[in-house]
């Protein structure tokens, strides 16, 4: 039980690292007997279907078993929380989380780091300070949200089209 769940957790990280790696470049097939044991192991849920599978995606999920292998003992035991984390939710809240990371992927790149540094900021502030937050936006209305959003894109977009000395002025 516990050597699934393991394997689980590696495919899911595989999984994390191949939406994040994007395309990788296009390489020979690699037979399932070609691949070491290790690798075997570690990737047994996908036996049935390696041999068939394009050879872009054999490469991407190998390319994220070595940066899986390449992680120390503490960042594999945070990943493995976040995937129990992850089994404890709902269907629903899986697909409403998918369709998130979807939206992020299609944002320019700009937007993409900009996303990240807001959700460093928001983290690093006291929780009764998320909390506030958090509620303060629940309570707007659909409308008033869109609305928001919607000046923050305008902004962002001014600020993408401004040199870097004047953003400072605006931002401010």
């Amino acid at each position: 039980m516990a050597r699934q769940y393991l394997r689980l957790i590696i495919f899911l990280v595989l999984m994390m690292f191949i939406a994040q790696s994007g395309h990788a470049e296009a390489t020979e097939k690699r037979l399932w007997s070609s691949l070491s044991t290790a690798d075997q192991q570690a990737l047994e849920t996908l036996a049935p279907t390696w041999d068939s599978m394009p050879s872009e995606r054999q490469a991407r999920i190998l390319s994220g078993l070595n940066r899986w292998h390449q992680l120390d003992d503490e960042e594999k035991q945070h990943l493995k929380e976040r995937f129990k984390q992850w089994k404890s939710l709902t269907p629903e809240q899986r697909t409403a989380i998918r369709k998130r990371f979807h939206t992020f992927l299609k944002l320019p790149p700009s937007a993409q780091r900009q996303a990240v540094e807001n959700y460093k900021l928001f983290k690093s502030l006291p929780s009764d300070r998320q909390t506030e937050l958090k509620n303060r936006w629940n309570s707007f209305s659909p409308a008033q949200k869109r609305k928001i959003l919607n000046r923050l894109k305008q902004r962002n977009h001014r600020l993408q089209s401004t040199p870097r000395s004047t953003q400072r002025r605006l931002t401010r």
